[in-house]
C-alpha cells in the first residue's frame, strides 16, 4: 500500500478515487495542471462521452510508452485541427 493513501472505515470508493485523482506529491507541483475527474458523466450503456471546450485549452497530449507511432500520428493529426500549438508527449520506460 501506498503511504497516505490508507482507507479510513467511513471512506467509499469513490472517495478513494477522488483522493488518487486529486493528491499530487510536492514534487510535481511545478507542472501546475488541472485534473477532471467527472464519473457521473457516463451513462452505464455508454463506453464514452465528449466534453465541449475552447481550442486554446487543449495545451498538451500526454502518450503512452506503449502506443503505436502511426496511433500517436492520428491524435496529434486529430489535435493540431483543435489547437494547431498543441504539445504532444511520450511516456518512456527508463533503463538503467
Amino acid at each position: 500500500m501506498i503511504s497516505g493513501l490508507e482507507r479510513s472505515p467511513q471512506e467509499t470508493v469513490l472517495g478513494i478515487i477522488e483522493r488518487l485523482v486529486f493528491t499530487k506529491s510536492e514534487e510535481w507541483a511545478y507542472e501546475q495542471e488541472y485534473r477532471l475527474f467527472v464519473p457521473y458523466m457516463i451513462e452505464p450503456n455508454q463506453q464514452f462521452t465528449t466534453f465541449k471546450f475552447h481550442s486554446e485549452e487543449l495545451t498538451g497530449i500526454y502518450c503512452g510508452c506503449r502506443m503505436q507511432e502511426d496511433e500517436i500520428r492520428q491524435i496529434q493529426i486529430s489535435a493540431e485541427k483543435i489547437n494547431p500549438t498543441v504539445k504532444l508527449y511520450r511516456s518512456r520506460l527508463r533503463t538503467h
